[in-house]
């Protein structure tokens, strides 16, 4: 009975350790799945214009992290964002139903979109470095 008892709580602990490493290592192994993308950008009248790209072509986007909606300025489409090798590119959804009625004050600078929350929140950080001049989106 004694040596029943004794392989039960060998049993039990081998349990937890093997489960405890099992964690242990699926928690390293997803801190390898993040990825990280790097923005430049450029700074006019105190806002943040990424320099990115914009339906294949280069773009304006302003970085507004108190706007709800991320969309083109002339349009008022929205705009997705998808991953293309390893970098981050902004695309234009098209459709006439997608269209947002917006109100904004388009600011005194060339900008042809705006970033905001609807796809910053997909991002797990984000670190602004105004020597590099870069942002930097943690997924």
């Amino acid at each position: 009975m004694l040596l029943r008892r004794k392989l039960e709580l060998l049993f039990i602990f081998l349990l937890l350790l093997f489960c405890g490493l099992y964690f242990m290592l699926a928690g390293i192994c997803h801190a390898q799945e993040r990825k990280t993308y790097i923005l430049p950008f450029h700074i006019s009248k105190g806002l943040i214009l990424l320099d990115a790209q914009l339906d294949g072509k280069p773009a304006v986007l302003m970085l507004d992290t108190g706007a709800q909606d991320s969309f083109v300025v002339k349009f008022d489409y929205p705009i997705a964002m998808h991953e293309h090798d390893g970098t981050l590119t902004f695309h234009t959804c098209r459709n006439p139903q997608d269209r947002l009625s917006l109100y904004y004050a388009e600011p005194d600078v060339n900008l042809d979109g705006v970033i905001g929350e609807d796809l910053l929140h997909y991002f797990r950080s984000m670190l602004i470095d105004y020597k590099a001049q870069t942002v930097t989106l943690e997924h």
